[in-house]
């Protein structure tokens, strides 16, 4: 079962909070783990899309230099990257994406050790982005015509969720009580992220950010992402009851950003130290 929700544009303004404190990772008690050869498959990560000259996976994998079906990798060698495991909830049901033999993408669900793939009807690559308590299931697909759209997969039945006017929406977030975060471009293909919550789009942008992306909300509301300055490092930042923290590993070269955050508002994200080296951290309170 497939239904296309294109919601009417009621756009609320952009969200106006204010920024509060900062907040500095003071350190990790997850231990590093250590090289033990060469590693024969490239994982997508911010080093990679900020190489490449994107913004977001999104656009990393929708410029992708032709080398397959799709102008996709056809294999998980150094000329590509390595699917995965994106997102897994409270139930231990974990989601991603994969290439089958020909290089074609799908999106998967491994529940009791059992996987499915998970594809939008009539799409040509497809990736799961996030799951909730609940199961529902948030990512994006592309069509035919190259167009990104989000979906949502909730009890059996796809439904293509679309900023209205717009070629290009992807979903990020989904909480157990359906609030869902995302991105979209607009007609002059600059990035816009968003709140949608109860039917209507709300879009959020840091203040004075050149670019704001937001990856997870957890259910209280509490939003995670990063964003970039005017100089162009990237920063964590935490959009809790109408306040933005920014969110930085002390000492570092550059935060990459906040990645996920669960109930209790624990938060992951990663790094780059001086080396250039990457860096995973969790931010507990």
């Amino acid at each position: 079962m497939h239904r296309t929700l294109r919601l009417p544009c009621r756009h609320q303004p952009r969200r106006r909070c204010r920024p509060r404190e900062q907040i500095v990772v003071v350190g990790t008690n997850l231990p590093e783990a250590e090289e033990t050869g060469p590693n024969p498959i490239i994982a997508i990560d911010r080093e990679q899309i900020d190489k490449a000259g994107e913004r977001t996976a999104a656009d990393f994998l929708r410029n992708l230099t032709v080398s397959g079906p799709n102008g996709l990798p056809t294999s998980n060698n150094n000329a590509g990257f390595a699917p995965g495991a994106s997102s897994i909830n409270a139930r231990g049901k974990i989601v991603g994406f994969y290439f089958d033999s020909s290089g074609n993408g799908h999106g998967f669900l491994l529940s009791n050790a059992a996987f499915t793939t998970i594809d939008a009807p009539g799409a040509i690559f497809n990736v799961a982005t996030k799951i909730n308590a609940e199961g529902e299931i948030v990512g994006l697909y592309i069509d035919s015509s190259s167009n990104v759209n989000g979906f949502l997969l909730s009890n059996g039945a796809f439904t293509t969720i679309d900023v209205p006017g717009t070629t290009f929406t992807v979903l990020t977030g989904i909480n157990p009580q359906g609030d869902i975060v995302g991105e979209y471009r607009d007609s002059n293909n600059d990035i816009h992220t968003f709140l949608l919550s109860n039917g209507v789009f709300t879009d959020i942008e840091f203040p004075g950010a050149t670019f704001t992306d937001l990856e997870a909300i957890n259910p209280r509301g509490d939003i995670v992402g990063f964003y970039e300055d005017s100089s162009g490092n990237t920063h964590g930042l935490l959009l809790s009851k109408g306040e933005f923290t920014t969110i930085d590993v002390p000492g570092v070269a550059q935060t990459y950003g906040a990645f996920d955050i669960n109930p209790r508002g624990e938060i992951v994200g990663g790094y780059i130290d001086g080396s250039g080296n990457g860096h995973g951290f969790l931010l507990s309170k």
